[in-house]
């Protein structure tokens, strides 16, 4: 298999994994013996590290993992700026072919159909052979073999809802699949969207897309799905056309979104397709009837796809534009971040925990007697990103234990001072009240005399909240604040000292004629 890779480049390994693999599952069988030689170890206990050793054996057994013969990578520049990435893993010679990883994922290269269907704007697909029936029938077969029941209930469960729901079992409906699936993103800068920025401006990208495609046998799981829509959907609220291999159904208006989304489920030709507008459909069956111009002619998927193969059981694609987008989204959300927590930003701009720059790149991969390969081209050097998934996956890792921390401890913050400018308030309500004859002012514009500052009127949540807060009361409009006064004109002494005078609607504390403060769901 090493003659399958390319020497002489940043990077040539390969693993002989037969010796490590081979017989997996008879030691997985020894760890399970020596569990149970265990004393005093209850029966309960041992009847479930049974059935736990017995999936896991059955998997690995199964699967096909024991036949891996070895893995192997490369990589080398194929000309400025540009990189081919290979990658082997050896199926041992003469080993059945009926593990899971063999036959889910495809048995041989054929032709790459899912390029035949994207538009030329496309920013990112994966498409790859996958046998759903047999993942559902393997899973169900595993469940009953390990002798598992809750497992075997919790699938047969699913199998009984969704014939009640939409008429057809799960079995059925993936017995009609064709074992291909794809995914893709389009993006259409003719129709940018605003979403909110930093310091309260707008980042503005291209109309996202998406397409999922399902290969199908024939259109019944469309059926079956577009009738269930007509019996669960409110009238007037979805809309069809087409007529025979071309049919959709989906929502008659755009979602009130800020990105356009009007989901619509299709067929056309051998595909089952949802995508998140009417329009992606159609363009979809225009490119593949030959009406639009397909990704295949753009110049970029041409200098990453050259010397690829064109047949195999997947593919992915990341244009340029797709890179380009991420590395906007990275430096709004980091702009973002600057304004709220300025420290965890500068952490998180030093140490590269974003992913950095998204390289172009087109993959291919493929199955045959021999086991497993791969071929990539990109316009980074892989060895660059192996190294930054190094280095900062354990980064990675510990600010996502620290980010968590981080935020609980601004959450807390932010709900004491919250609590700390309900009392402020409620303090000032009954200073005036003592001032004029017990009576509660009609609004809290009249207590600012009674109170330090005109922070306290706002709440660290709330988004009206001016910015910054002015710090005299001229500056401060009459009714501004974040609070609900529900006590106006009300006289202390006849009202009880449990009854709640103000709300936060952000964090749901209350402030009651006594000057106490707490969660309005806690008890009183």
């Amino acid at each position: 298999m090493t003659s399958k890779l390319d020497p002489g480049g940043s990077l040539f390994l390969y693993l002989s994994t037969d010796q490590w693999l081979a017989g997996l599952a008879d030691r997985v069988a020894g760890l399970r013996d020596a569990i149970l030689a265990l004393p005093d170890m209850p029966e309960r206990e041992r009847r479930q590290v049974r059935r736990g050793f017995a999936l896991a054996e059955n998997l690995v057994r199964n699967s096909g993992i024991e036949t891996i013969a070895g893995v192997g990578m490369s990589s080398v520049a194929v000309e400025p700026g540009l990189y081919r990435f290979r990658w082997v893993m050896a199926r041992t010679a003469g080993a059945a072919e009926d593990g899971y990883m063999w036959r889910w994922f495809g048995s041989e290269p054929h032709a790459l159909d899912w390029l035949g269907w994207m538009p030329t704007n496309t920013a990112y697909l994966v498409n790859l052979d996958l046998d759903l029936a047999g993942v559902w029938s393997a899973l169900r077969r595993e469940a009953r073999a390990a002798g598992i029941p809750a497992f075997e209930r919790a699938l047969d469960r699913w199998e009984a809802r969704v014939e009640q729901e939409v008429g057809r079992s799960l079995s059925a409906l993936l017995g009609d699949t064709a074992g291909n699936v794809g995914i893709a993103l389009v993006l259409d800068p003719s129709r940018p969207v605003a979403l909110p920025g930093p310091g309260g401006g707008a980042f503005e990208i291209p109309q996202p897309e998406l397409a999922v495609g399902l290969k199908v046998r024939n259109p019944r799981i469309y059926e079956t799905l577009a009738g269930w829509l007509r019996r669960t959907a409110p009238p007037d609220a979805l809309e069809s056309g087409g007529e025979g291999e071309v049919r959709w159904i989906g929502m008659a208006q755009p979602m009130p979104w800020p990105l356009r989304l009007q989901p619509t489920l299709g067929v056309a030709g051998d595909y089952l397709w949802l995508t998140t507008t009417r329009e992606v459909f159609t363009r979809l069956r225009r490119v593949h009837a030959g009406e639009e111009p397909s990704l295949r002619t753009t110049p970029e998927f041409q200098r990453l796809s050259r010397g690829l193969p064109d047949r195999g059981n997947s593919v992915a694609f990341v244009s340029a534009a797709f890179g380009r987008l991420m590395q906007r989204w990275q430096e709004a959300t980091l702009a973002m971040l600057e304004q709220d927590q300025p420290a965890l930003a500068q952490v998180l701009r030093a140490s590269g925990l974003l992913m950095g720059r998204v390289a172009a790149s087109y993959a291919v991969g493929w199955h045959d007697a021999t086991g497993s390969q791969a071929m990539s081209q990109s316009t980074e050097d892989p060895v660059n990103q192996l190294a930054r998934a190094v280095v900062v996956g354990p980064l990675a890792m510990s600010a996502g234990m620290l980010l968590p921390a981080l935020a609980t401890a601004r959450d807390r913050a932010q709900d004491v001072v919250c609590r700390n400018n309900l009392k402020q308030l409620a303090l000032g309500l009954l200073l005036y009240a003592d001032d004029h004859q017990g009576q509660l002012p009609e609004d809290l514009a009249a207590i600012r005399e009674y109170v330090p500052s005109p922070e306290v009127f706002f709440c660290p949540l709330d988004p009206a909240k001016p910015d910054p807060v002015p710090k005299s009361w001229e500056r401060l409009p009459a009714h501004a604040g974040s609070y609900e006064f529900l006590t106006p004109g009300v006289r202390v002494e006849g009202a009880t000292a449990s009854k709640v005078t103000l709300r936060c609607p952000f964090h749901g504390s209350v402030a009651h004629m006594d000057g106490s403060v707490t969660k309005e769901n806690a008890g009183r």
